[in-house]
This record gives C-alpha cells, structure tokens and sequence, in this order.
C-alpha cells in the first residue's frame, strides 16, 4: 500500500483485484479501462460492475453501454460502488437503469502487527483448500449459510468458478476450511495484492454459529498471512457480520454500494 493511496484506497483496489479474477475463467470475460471495469464469470451468480469513474456528461452513455453487456449475459450482475465511484450520485442513475440497491457494505481494515495470539477451540481445526475435492466441500459449507431456493446450483456455481481459478501456491489466494468434530462448519479466503491481505468468504454454517468459529478460522488465516509478510488486512462486511470484524480488530474506512441487476426471466 503506498501511503498516497490510503487505507479505504488499499481496502478498494484489494476488492476490485479480486473481483476482476473471477472474468479470467474458461467462458468468462474480464474488462478494464479507466472509466469501468467488470468481470462476467459465465455462471448465474459472480458477476460484477465496478470501479467506475465516469465523466458527469456521459454517465448515461456508459451505464448504456454496460447494460448492454449484461443484457447479452442473462445473468445476475452486481454493480458495485466505492470511494472512488464516480460522479457522486451514480447510485440514482443506477437505480433509474434498473439497477436495485442493496444493503451496502462496510470497507475495514486492521493492522496485522495487532492480531492477538490465541489456540483453536479442543476439537476445531483448520486446513488450507489442496484439491478439488476438498474445495468442493468448501463450497458446500460456504452455500450453506445462504437463504436461497436454489444452494445446490449456487454450490456449483461456486465449484465450477473457483476450479476453474485453480489452487496452489503461485495464486494469489488460499481457502481455509474449519471442522469441528471432523465435519466442516466454517469457511474463509484470503486474497494477496501487494502487501495487503483480503479476507473474503467468511461463513459459519447455522447449527455452530455463535461459537466464535468465524473469528477463529480468520484469525488463524489472517496469522498465516501475517507470518508471509502481510502488513494490512482488509474486507468488505455486510452489517450483519460488522460485530464479529471488530472483535478480530477491524475498524470501519469506507463503505461501499451494492446494486444489482436482473435478466427479464428472474424478474418478478
């Protein structure tokens, strides 16, 4: 992180890194200019707009432009805002496209020298993701924790897009998986760009929430990241997960805006 850049900066570009990998897969498709970036995964589920910077005079033109790029993938598409988001009322001609608002998201960051030293919980561990089948697994937990009416198709979609991304150490992420009584309850991710580690993917699975697992499988994630020379650690929380991030030493930066937008066939 360059000290011109500032933490919300850091916390911001970790996400859009990310997020532009998920374009990279076999079907998939990954765009970036200056004024907008998007990745379209090719699955139902992840796949983003962001990083836009658009000129107050063509704002229209460009949302035009990437409406009809969703409109030939027929998928759910997510459009993301952020501190660096441009012009300051993007989100009402957003929302005038067809784009619905969501809850937003909440930019933190901790210092990794801070991160407390602790054991895991007698009978819980934690594993790094090595194969394809444990990283179907991961998915499994992962969907498990989300109220749809669809989790086996979002468990798929999860599989097929994180295989395709591949595993190992030459990637810029790792899964962690966390078992308790030797089956899977717990998720997390960390994603490397430059010195700043991303913490993404965090979940409990329902019956074992309220344990301190989720702070657990991070803090043991974050440490590994730490000891490779991970200085910041940032992440992107719903309102519902804020608590458990400020227990781990996360403080709030910025916030972020989620929209999304439907094909004609899931709207209802």
């Amino acid at each position: 992180m360059s000290p011109a850049q500032g933490i919300a900066g850091a916390i911001e570009e970790n996400l859009y890194e990310y997020l532009a990998w998920l374009g990279r897969v076999r079907g998939g498709e990954s765009h970036i200019a200056p004024d907008v970036r998007w990745a379209y995964s090719g699955c139902p589920v992840l796949n983003f707009v962001f990083a836009a910077r658009f000129e107050p005079s063509q704002v229209e033109a460009s949302i035009e432009r990437v409406l009809e790029k969703c409109r030939q993938w027929g998928q759910l598409v997510f459009w993301i805002t952020g501190p660096s988001s441009r012009p300051g009322d993007l989100a009402s001609h957003l929302a005038a496209y067809g784009f619905e608002p969501r809850p937003p998201c909440i930019g933190m960051a901790m210092d990794l020298a801070q991160l407390p030293e602790d054991a895991l919980p007698v009978g819980f561990t934690v594993k790094r993701v090595s194969d394809p089948d444990e990283l179907s697994t991961w998915a499994g937990t992962w969907v498990r924790d989300i109220n749809l009416a669809f989790p086996l198709l979002l468990g798929d979609t999860f599989h097929t897009v994180f295989r395709e991304l591949g595993l190992g150490p030459r990637l810029p992420w790792t899964h962690y998986l966390g078992f308790a009584g030797g089956s899977p309850v717990a998720t997390c991710t960390v994603f490397v760009h430059a010195d700043v580690i991303g913490l993404y993917w965090v979940k409990t699975v329902p019956e074992m929430r309220r344990q301190g697992l989720a702070t657990t499988i991070c803090r043991h994630a974050l440490r590994e990241a730490a000891s490779a020379g991970g200085r910041l650690a940032v992440l992107h929380s719903t309102p519902m997960g804020e608590g458990v991030y400020r227990k781990l030493g996360f403080q709030e930066h910025c916030r972020f805006g989620w929209f999304v937008w439907k094909p004609e066939q899931l709207r209802g």
